[in-house]
């Protein structure tokens, strides 16, 4: 095995007797110094004379070798620690390992999951799904129910259910309903009874409705004027009906006639603001449209 020249040997004594390395750490710079040795013999190049671009030259030669990241830091380290050695001597004007940093050690690839655990962590997510998609939507109901205490999940579910099944069973519209439900709770129930063909068929569920909101309100004072103007700042008046939608399109493709259009849009940035001279726009298709329509999801 080669050795070190006279001046290596004196580094190393200097690392030893008055910097007092471990010798684990000694032995570990005695070798990078060989390595720094050798590849300046093969240069064909004085040590004292090396610059950057040789040093870095001998680092892509050790990393080529296969040398490990680690230990081309510790060999780096020496290499720093000689230069500086001699910088205090004099005997080098500059250190050619300033500034030049070791390879980065690749990042393990993450550890894959086996088959059985990816499933089982993607089965946990879409069971919990249900239950997820159930509380965002009883907390959506809530507040068109005008409810803000959270005191019964299953009987609240059961009061917005029903609300929405009976609407479907008697062909009422649904917007028109939701909003009218905030006249209710102002105190006039005769907007909402006037939907349905029987006047008197939703008042079975207003009770229990008016029963729940009375939980609710405890002693608060104007319970009924506030949950009315909460409710209409959720339940729209005005949306994009599918027959006005049509008569935009029609109007701006056959006709080029584009005021229809933004008419319709200029209604559907005041969603919830109920304006008489908007009225056409909240109304309901009627029977004749409704009877053969169809649309489709995403359209």
């Amino acid at each position: 095995m080669a050795e070190l020249g006279a001046e290596m040997q004196q580094f190393v004594q200097h690392l030893t007797v008055e910097r007092r390395l471990a010798a684990r750490t000694v032995a570990m710079y005695t070798e990078a110094l060989l390595r720094l040795q050798a590849s300046a013999l093969t240069a064909g190049v004085a040590l004292r004379a090396a610059q950057t671009h040789h040093i870095r030259s001998w680092v892509a030669q050790l990393r080529g070798r296969g040398l490990a990241p680690r230990s081309i830091a510790i060999a780096l380290a020496a290499w720093r620690g000689l230069y500086r050695w001699w910088g205090r001597q004099g005997l080098v004007q500059a250190n050619p390992v300033e500034g030049i940093r070791p390879p980065k050690a690749p990042k393990p690839l993450p550890k894959a999951l086996s088959v059985q655990q990816a499933v089982a962590q993607v089965t946990a997510v879409i069971d919990e799904f249900p239950q997820l998609y159930a509380a965002a939507l009883l907390q959506g109901q809530r507040a068109k129910l005008g409810l803000l205490q959270a005191a019964d999940d299953a009987g609240d579910a059961a009061l917005a259910g029903d609300w929405l099944a009976l609407l479907h069973e008697h062909g009422v519209d649904f917007t028109l309903a939701w909003r009218r439900l905030a006249d209710a709770a102002a105190g006039d129930a005769n907007p909402l009874r006037a939907l349905f063909a029987e006047a008197a068929t939703v008042n079975p569920w207003l009770a229990r409705w008016q029963a729940r909101c009375a939980q609710d309100d405890a002693d608060l004072g104007n319970a009924g004027l506030a949950r009315a103007t909460r409710m209409r700042l959720v339940n729209p008046w005005i949306i994009p009906r599918n027959h006005r939608v049509e008569e935009a399109l029609a109007a701006a493709s056959e006709h080029d006639d584009l005021v229809p259009f933004r008419d319709l849009l200029a209604a559907l940035q005041r969603p919830y603001d109920e304006d008489t001279s908007l009225a056409r726009y909240a109304e309901p298709a009627p029977a004749q449209v409704t009877a053969q329509y169809q649309t489709f999801c995403g359209t």
